[in-house]
């Protein structure tokens, strides 16, 4: 099967993990974040400033959630390509973890081939129903998350960031999660 490689960030989403309050699912087909069926709310991502389509802002990078069929991506060893010309300071990444915190291997590659490593780390989407304290930044809190029964749990969710200091001044060609 291969590794994919993923034209943007979008391409690589491989996973629905944002549900609308009230949806179920029966067929196994919804939304499932956790693999327990359990998925964050589009109506609470907007309450806490991310809106489906539209833009936020966090540690001076923009984001867009998709909302659609596939919204995410579980990082399984992807390449993604990144727009002719990317320079900055800084990568900053949105995540979040499930049954508990995650982390593994990463690696930006700049297009003159030389990189910049570092561990992709995320606390998990609930901070283990609550009882642990987030180590990464939260970019955004929502009071509860779908079931896949349609109820909401009254459990906060999180969705973390991290930020890769980059090589000042190269052009990044990909990155590998």
């Amino acid at each position: 099967y291969g590794v994919p490689v993923a034209r943007n960030v979008a391409d690589a989403f491989n996973n629905h993990g944002i549900s609308t309050d009230g949806s179920t699912d029966t067929d196994g087909l919804g939304a499932d974040f956790d693999g327990s069926l359990y998925s964050y709310s589009s109506q609470a991502l907007t309450t806490a400033g991310a809106a489906p389509g539209k833009p936020f802002v966090f540690d001076g990078a923009s984001f867009i959630l998709s909302g659609g069929p596939l919204d995410n991506a579980v990082a399984v060893g992807q390449t993604i390509a990144m727009p002719p010309g990317t320079r900055g300071r800084t990568l900053v990444l949105l995540g979040s973890a499930n049954n508990g915190p995650g982390s593994g291997a990463a690696l930006v590659t700049y297009t003159d081939g030389t990189t910049t490593p570092f561990t992709l780390a995320f606390d998990d989407w609930t901070l283990n129903g609550g009882g642990a304290a987030p180590v990464d930044p939260i970019a955004l809190t929502t009071t509860y998350r779908n079931a896949g029964d349609g109820t909401n749990n009254a459990v906060k969710t999180y969705l973390f960031a991290q930020t890769v200091p980059l090589t000042p001044g190269k052009q990044i060609g990909r990155a590998h999660v």
